[in-house]
């Protein structure tokens, strides 16, 4: 008799288990799912031409919080930057102000504004591609020479964006303290670290590092460029 019922028990164990493991499966299926769906709206509706960018009005056509554009040529990076009270208002919202796993791209916010002498634009890495994860390409010699150029629009002005190396830091560098160190200790230190670099490197007033996430656990990679 006591057979009987731990068998059953077991048989019941074994059910509870199995429906268990399918509605995980079915949870992470939908978030999958939903991810890709999320990615392709924001690829969808933010990757414009340059032309379009000109001929209208971005800063009045989406949020308050759009201060530029950046768009680094021949790569997906091609999106609005946006600017926040803290670094992590967009982590998971869009330009609309919508929920978004992919996020959006946005700028430091202690930094005033675009064209400081040291700014830091932040981006996810995604794993479907979009936002800043074509800076991982960059760590390819061949791919990194012949992509160094791009444009950043502000509503006054458009400034060309020249690369001058890529490398891989601590989440927690002293970079990140942003204003701590000048722009030629910047150069040296990403220079030391560098995996790919420009050949003739010189000292730079406008500098900005786009940042994103590393596969390594605590690092990010980051594209060091200069403004013009």
């Amino acid at each position: 008799m006591k057979s009987k019922i731990l068998f059953y028990l077991l048989f019941l164990l074994n059910k509870i288990i199995n429906v268990f493991i399918y509605l995980v499966i079915i949870i992470l299926l939908f978030i999958s799912l939903y991810a890709i769906y999320d990615y392709y709206q924001v690829y969808d509706n933010l990757k414009i031409e340059n032309t379009i960018i000109e001929e209208e009005n971005i800063f009045n056509k989406y949020s308050d919080n759009v201060i530029g554009w950046i768009n680094i040529f021949d790569t997906s990076i091609n999106y609005p930057i946006l600017k926040a009270k803290d670094n992590k208002e967009y982590l998971n919202k869009n330009y609309k102000d919508e929920y978004s796993i992919a996020g959006s791209i946005f700028l430091d916010y202690r930094n005033k504004k675009l064209i400081d002498n040291f700014s830091i634009i932040y981006g996810h890495n995604l794993s479907n591609g979009g936002m800043f994860s074509d800076i991982k390409k960059y760590k390819d010699k061949k791919f990194f020479n012949k992509h160094l150029n791009g444009n950043i629009y502000t509503k006054d002005k458009k400034y060309n964006i020249n690369i001058i190396l890529i490398s891989e830091i601590s989440a927690y560098d002293e970079i990140y303290s942003l204003g701590s160190k000048d722009n030629k200790y910047i150069l040296s230190i990403l220079k030391s670290k560098s995996i790919n670099k420009i050949n003739n490197i010189s000292d730079y007033n406008q500098l900005i590092l786009l940042s994103t996430c590393s596969n390594k656990a605590n690092y990010r990679l980051v594209l060091l460029c200069y403004l013009n």
